[in-house]
This record gives structure tokens, sequence and C-alpha cells, in this order.
């Protein structure tokens, strides 16, 4: 069985469109996402739309976890624009998104695979996997075989085999060992940090035992003009241009 495999998608409703567009045509039966459906972007009401309308099984990111607090997201962000997007979407979400974003899990599992939005580690909280001492703590919580994350906003893999050092590296479109255990970074729909600032999504065949890479270019320019009508950060449609 197809399925398509997003995240990150921050608010941004194009790119979202586009990625769902590229998924249809791959004929997906179905497609899961793994977190951060808000924050940085102008569209964060359409985008939780589209993903109930199209019955997108989704866990809670951290984003999606600031935006229904109470409290003045804190910690350190790369970017102060980040806190002023989050309180924009806090003040131009309805109650019935909040609530749903209140409801998502904070990770699904299946048969086939696992989603979190960012590791298997508990504390921290939101570990960021991205490198081989961060990936190997997430292995020693890790109980399925296969499991998908985001957080990163880059398309990222980390491997084990048994009685073998954790191999860290870019995700690249491959075929799944049976003996290996792998998280998988699904990069980001709506802000990609790779510096390709095409929409990131990933193509996983159950029976080929195969995940795929697939980047959609979408209306960029649209976007950065709606985060301006929108009174957010300038540099948030910047950061998308450069993919960083």
């Amino acid at each position: 069985m197809r399925f398509g495999i997003i995240s990150d998608i921050h608010g941004n409703f194009p790119a979202l469109q586009a990625v769902l567009e590229a998924l249809d045509h791959q004929k997906v039966a179905y497609v899961f996402c793994a977190g951060d459906v808000v924050g940085y972007g102008p569209h964060p009401e359409k985008c939780i739309r589209t993903v109930q309308r199209r019955g997108i099984t989704c866990v809670r990111g951290n984003h999606d976890q600031y935006v229904i607090a109470e409290e003045k997201p804190t910690g350190k962000f790369s970017h102060p624009s980040t806190v002023q997007a989050i309180e924009w979407t806090r003040e131009n979400l309805s109650d019935e998104a909040k609530d749903w974003l209140a409801g998502l899990p904070f990770q699904y599992s299946d048969t086939d695979f696992e989603i979190v939005h960012a590791s298997h580690v508990i504390n921290p909280k939101w570990m960021y996997v991205t490198d081989i001492e961060k990936a190997t703590l997430n292995f020693m919580f890790q109980e399925h075989r296969v499991s998908f994350n985001g957080h990163t906003h880059v398309p990222l893999l980390a491997e084990r085999a048994e009685g073998s050092a954790v191999r860290f590296d870019y995700l690249r479109t491959m075929y799944l060992d049976a003996d290996k255990q792998y998280l998988i970074g699904a990069g980001a729909v709506g802000q990609p940090r790779d510096k390709d600032p095409r929409a990131c999504a990933l193509l996983l065949d159950t029976e080929e035992q195969h995940v795929q890479v697939l980047r959609v270019p979408y209306a960029l320019q649209a976007v950065q003009e709606d985060i301006i009508t929108a009174g957010l950060p300038s540099v948030l449609g910047e950061r998308l241009e450069a993919g960083k």
C-alpha cells in the first residue's frame, strides 16, 4: 500500500495544496502528518480545514502546542519572529480549530510504522534529531522498526543495524532493510530548511518497503504577499524563498 507522509505545514496553504495534489497523482491510499500544521504561515485555518477534510491522521507538533497553550511561548528560537507568528496564529484561529489542535495525539502507531513530531525521547520533549548522538538516544526509546518524524524541516535518515553504529545522513529515495531500524525525517511542506524552497513530502510503499522523497514547487510569491498582508514579519517570507 502507498502512503503519503508530510510534516511541518506551518500555515502555508499553497504548499500544502501542491503536495496533496502530487500525492494524489501518486495514488496514495492515505496521508499522515507529523505535526506543526500551524505556525509561521498566514493560512493556519485553511490548513487545518484541509487536513480535517482530507481525513489526514496528524500528531501534535511543538507549534501546534504553543498556539493552544495559555502561557507565552518561551525558549530559544532561531528567529525572534517565531514568537510573533505564534501569537498572531492564536489570535487568528477559530475556537473550533484550536480545539482540534488540542485533541491531536503526540504519537501515532500503526502495524507498519509510527509517527512522532520530534523524537521518541520524553525529555527534552521537543528534541531535534540532527546528529548521530541524538539519533542514538532516540533509538533507546523507539520501539517500532520504522518511525517518521518532522521538526527539523529537513529530510533526514537515522538507521541502526543490530551490533552496528547508527548511521545519520540526508534522506534519499531508498529501500528499507528488514534487519534495520529507521527514524525518517519527512522534511517540511511549508518551510523547508535544506536550501531547497520546494515543498517536501515522502511517498511510502509498504509492500515494496520503499521511501521516495518528493519535492514540489508551489506559489511561493503568493504566500510571501499574504504574509505581508497579514501583518506577519517579512522575514518569514524571505526564509521561504531561501529555504532556511
